[in-house]
């Protein structure tokens, strides 16, 4: 699961590189700090964590057991939901929502997937509020140099030969969101897991990677805690998560 999390910081991180460095900042009266509109940035500013690799918990293993295991068998749904908060664009008010399917199998693995349906609809909306985002932060921008958007049209014309609205919208044809979305929905992973009393332990090389504190109610699987929640946290994901039953 850590390995998704990473995946999703690192795609929302492009996103909103992309956002930044494409707004514009300002500083001259007729061209907007950017990066070149048919090549825009791919690759996130810092790298994202990945506690995969880095806080792996050493310790004692459990081995499987079914009857333990047996509230939480089945698929299980939970959506992550990014703003621009997480993305550090305080006043962007579009989303991007993953939903990620867990499935706890009856032979102890589990399987993470993502929803790739639910991805590309929320990606198109995503995409559309992230346009509209560049399009009124330049605007802003000149007007803060005493441009209206018939100026500051006629600057981007001079310039690129396109409108501020045509402009946002080559950057975002560019940016290809569905080619970078594809990182993650191209992506299954699984591994091995215990459940021991309320905690679902997974592993890695060997050791204990992930613990849950869980409770299940009917359709509804909670993880209370977790020791990955700091982590977590910087890719939306807040405690209690809450999980649906799927079928």
């Amino acid at each position: 699961m850590k390995k998704m999390f990473a995946l999703l910081l690192a795609l929302v991180m492009v996103f909103a590189l992309a956002a930044c460095t494409n707004s514009g900042n300002g500083q001259d009266e007729t061209e907007p700090e950017t990066t070149d509109a048919t090549e825009p940035a791919t690759e996130p500013a810092t790298e994202p964590s990945e506690p995969a690799e880095t806080q792996e918990t050493t310790g004692e293993t459990y081995a499987f057991d079914a009857a333990a295991a047996a509230p939480v068998f089945g698929d299980w749904t939970y959506t992550i939901t990014m703003g621009g908060e997480q993305m550090g664009l305080a006043d962007f008010e579009g989303e991007l929502s993953m939903a990620m399917n867990l499935s706890f199998g009856e032979d102890g693995t589990l399987t993470i997937t993502v929803d790739e349906a639910a991805m590309e609809e929320s990606l198109t909306a995503f995409g559309d509020a992230l346009e509209t985002y560049l399009v009124d932060t330049m605007y802003a921008q000149f007007a803060a140099q005493g441009l209206d958007e018939a100026a500051a049209d006629a600057a981007m014309q001079e310039l690129y030969q396109m409108s501020v609205e045509e402009y946002a919208a080559s950057t975002m044809e560019a940016m290809d969101l569905s080619a970078l979305a594809s990182l993650v929905t191209g992506m299954e992973t699984s591994g091995p897991y215990a459940v021991v009393d309320d905690v679902i332990y997974t592993y890695e090389n060997g050791s204990i990677a992930e613990e849950y504190t869980f409770t299940v109610e009917g359709d509804t699987l909670t993880f209370t805690s977790s020791n990955l929640e700091d982590d977590m946290a910087a890719a939306g994901i807040t405690f209690p998560m809450v999980l649906t039953r799927v079928g």
